[in-house]
Formats: C-alpha cells, sequence, structure tokens
C-alpha cells in the first residue's frame, strides 16, 4: 500500500532593494541562509501569502511582485509546492528580522550569494532563478 505524503504549499521571495541587492534572510533554527518567505494559509492566495510573510518577516512592504517560478520538491516526509516571487522592497528603513524564526536580515549583491550558507531549497531556487535569466 502506498502512502500520500502531505503537501506543503509555500512562498519564497527575492526581493531586491534600489541597489538591486536581494534581501536574505538568517533561520534562527539552524543559522543557515534563506530567501524570505513562509507557508500559503487556506484561502491566501500566494501573492497574499508572500506579501504577509514579507511584512512578518522582515517588516517590509514591497511593490511590483511577479510570479516567476513553481517549484515542486519531493521530501521523505512531505510533498512542497514553492511559488517563487520577484519584487522591489518599498522602504528599507523599517526593515526588521521577526525574531522567532529570522534573527538576522541583510541585502546580498547578486555576484556574492554563492559564498553564503544557503539553505538547500534557497540555494536551488537561485539556481533555477539565474537559469532562467532573472539575474545573476
Amino acid at each position: 500500500m502506498s502512502t500520500v505524503l502531505p503537501l506543503k504549499r509555500v512562498v519564497r521571495g527575492v526581493i531586491f532593494n534600489d541597489t538591486n541587492h536581494f534581501l536574505l534572510g538568517r533561520q534562527r533554527s539552524r543559522q543557515l541562509w534563506q530567501l524570505v518567505g513562509g507557508k500559503i494559509e487556506p484561502g491566501q492566495s500566494p501573492l497574499e501569502a508572500m506579501v504577509d510573510e514579507l511584512f512578518h518577516e522582515a517588516g517590509l512592504a514591497c511593490s511590483s511582485l511577479e510570479l516567476v517560478h513553481t517549484e515542486f520538491l519531493l521530501w521523505f516526509d512531505h510533498q512542497e509546492i514553492i511559488e517563487c516571487f520577484i519584487g522591489q522592497a518599498e522602504d528599507t528603513h523599517e526593515m526588521k528580522p521577526d525574531g522567532r524564526e529570522i534573527d538576522a536580515l541583510g541585502w546580498v549583491a547578486p555576484d556574492k550569494i554563492w559564498g553564503f550558507n544557503l539553505t538547500d531549497t534557497t540555494e536551488l531556487l537561485l539556481q533555477r532563478l539565474s537559469e532562467q535569466g532573472h539575474f545573476l
């Protein structure tokens, strides 16, 4: 008998500032850097989830969010659909990590990203987006 793995739907964002650096947050639990994002709640659209996660994790608003990539991942204990957005941060002066999940935030030049200790998912998404010509 086969087991159906639970499905998680999440969003991640490549959010740029006015100097074309993008936002990474460091996970409090594992001390790895990741794209800001999180779970899509029932009844939420991916765009609504991205707006909410960006505000809750970083205190930022973002204009012109565009869905640019969808990734399907099969993990040992669940399936995951990741909706990936690109957008421009509106006001970076009020940026602050939420402290619960993210303990540090930073703006990174695209050519410096590979020097960070990234989550596997963030590394995969950045590679995919780079291959598609979105940046890097």
